[in-house]
């Protein structure tokens, strides 16, 4: 079960000067009262929620309609875990995605990480740890995505972003 918001909706930012305004976001949590304060919190940052999913499938499919800039991902959902969701949607279409649960354990984290989440958060989510978060993860996917480029052009031999060719043998 999805629910979508076209751009421009009500409930616009309450800040326009905000560094994240612009920025587009998924949320995937099955907890309502969980799902309001993430998007209040996200909204008052400046940041659209562009949908919310209840479980993973819903989630992935969300995504690929709505091309969000990042998804907030709940782990433990009915259906399709959100670890599954993380994976496919990361070798789908690659994404920040930031991990929110319950556990905190190293086994859950270490999980998260290897399926392609780029943050993790413990609930309940101190408001002021979130935006703080989210541009860490998002920091990070796109240096990731840069030296992924990087590598992909020197495999290649076409030149990199300075302009010199890559010694290719």
């Amino acid at each position: 079960m999805t629910e979508t918001e076209e751009r421009g909706s009500e409930g616009a930012p309450a800040t326009t000067d905000s560094i994240e305004t612009g920025l587009r976001a998924l949320i995937c949590e099955d907890e309502p009262l969980t799902v309001l304060l993430l998007e209040r919190t996200l909204r008052n940052a400046g940041i659209q929620v562009v949908g919310k999913a209840k479980e993973g499938q819903a989630g992935i499919e969300l995504a690929r309609a709505t091309r969000p800039d990042f998804v907030l991902m709940d782990i433990n959902m009915p259906g399709m875990s959100g670890i599954e969701a993380t994976r496919r949607l990361t070798a789908e279409h690659p994404l920040p995605i930031i991990m929110l649960t319950a556990y905190g354990d190293v086994e859950h984290v270490d999980e998260a990480i290897e399926a392609g989440a780029c943050a993790y958060l413990v609930k309940p989510i101190a408001h002021a740890d979130l935006i703080p978060a989210i541009r860490r993860a998002i920091a990070l996917f796109e240096t990731c995505q840069a030296l992924d480029d990087q590598y992909r052009s020197v495999g290649s031999g076409e030149p990199s972003q300075s302009g010199a060719a890559s010694p290719v043998q």
